[in-house]
């Protein structure tokens, strides 16, 4: 938090100065410390915004902050609904940010398709680490998780599904 704070103050007072510098300093960031998911939301929701840039920045920013707040009251209140949610959205995002583009003339096929790839990249690394994903699973949810299908079942499945 606190290098996030630094490179705030520098980009704020001294972006003349790191502008040759910044690609390498935010490569090196992202190499060091990773881009957390959703880093850029705001950019992307500004840039499908034309003009009106503050307004809409704070409001994006309230609803940003209340879905959060509302999604963890949801957690507190019950983790495996919680649970349930986020794999379901995993799935969708999943699914969806790999084939975007794809034309499909009908919004049943769209969403199909979004869903079964989506299930395939998150389900293959799950069922193929199931003692992991279950200690995991059990961990964040308290909730106890039936052993998934035999190694050949797992198998057949990324075959079937391509993955």
């Amino acid at each position: 938090m606190a290098i996030t704070a630094v490179f705030i103050l520098l980009g704020s007072f001294a972006s003349g100065m790191l502008s040759s510098w910044e690609p390498f300093l935010v490569l090196g960031m992202m190499l060091l410390l990773g881009l957390p998911h959703g880093a850029t939301d705001h950019g992307l929701f500004l840039a499908l915004q034309d003009g009106q840039r503050r307004g809409k920045k704070i409001s994006f920013y309230l609803a940003y902050l209340a879905i959060i707040a509302a999604y963890g009251l949801i957690w507190w209140l019950s983790p495996v609904v919680a649970f349930f949610i986020f794999m379901l959205l995993s799935v969708y995002h999943f699914g969806q940010s790999n084939w975007v583009n794809l034309y499909y003339g009908h919004v049943i096929l769209e969403r199909g398709h979004y869903l079964l790839w989506g299930i395939g990249i998150l389900l293959t690394p799950i069922l193929l680490h199931a003692e992991e994903a279950i200690t995991i699973v059990q961990a964040m949810t308290g909730a106890v998780v039936i052993t998934p299908p035999s190694t050949t079942d797992v198998y057949y499945f990324i075959g079937v599904t391509g993955f």
